[in-house]
């Protein structure tokens, strides 16, 4: 066949089944209900509110090529984000993602949102020009594109909670 001839042809992509979760695929809401729950009370022992999502889902992608290359692939992935909020307003952010449900780390994630929402007093401040500290993304732990990371069928928007 062409697939056959050409060169690296099946080279597109990791070994069928790589980045394959069944507990990310059968898109269960209680492993999500579970992060969220210790995100909440993570938050809580700052005196914190937290509010974010957590998706996980399946994405199956087709190749075909007019040379005959035909290839199928199914992948997994999950992905949360957390904002921690103090009674001030002051916000801190944190998200991560992961090719497989287990992978994912609810209980470091709210500890990096936590950790960014700082303890100096809130000032007004006058017009002019002021540093700014921004923070790197968070590591990668998906092998995957960030417009595939993004992508998802299912989804749990997390209703604000905390003791504020």
């Amino acid at each position: 066949s062409a697939a056959a001839r050409a060169p690296n042809a099946h080279a597109i992509a990791p070994p069928p089944g790589a980045l394959h979760d069944d507990a990310a695929a059968r898109l269960d809401p209680g492993p999500a209900g579970e992060a969220l729950r210790s995100t909440f009370a993570i938050a809580a022992g700052h005196e914190l509110e937290a509010f974010g999502i957590w998706t996980a889902g399946i994405v199956r992608t087709a190749i075909a090529s007019s040379t005959g290359l035909r290839r199928d692939e199914a992948a997994t992935d999950a992905f949360m984000k957390v904002v921690c909020r103090d009674r001030a307003g002051r916000s801190g952010f944190a998200s991560a993602t992961a090719a497989t449900a287990a992978a994912m780390d609810a209980e470091l994630i709210a500890r990096r949102a936590a950790g960014k929402v700082g303890g100096a007093a809130v000032a007004d401040l006058e017009p002019g020009e002021y540093p700014v500290v921004l923070t790197g993304p968070p590591p990668r732990t998906s092998s995957w594109p960030a417009e595939r990371r993004r992508t998802s069928t299912s989804s749990s928007p997390a209703c604000r909670a905390g003791s504020t």
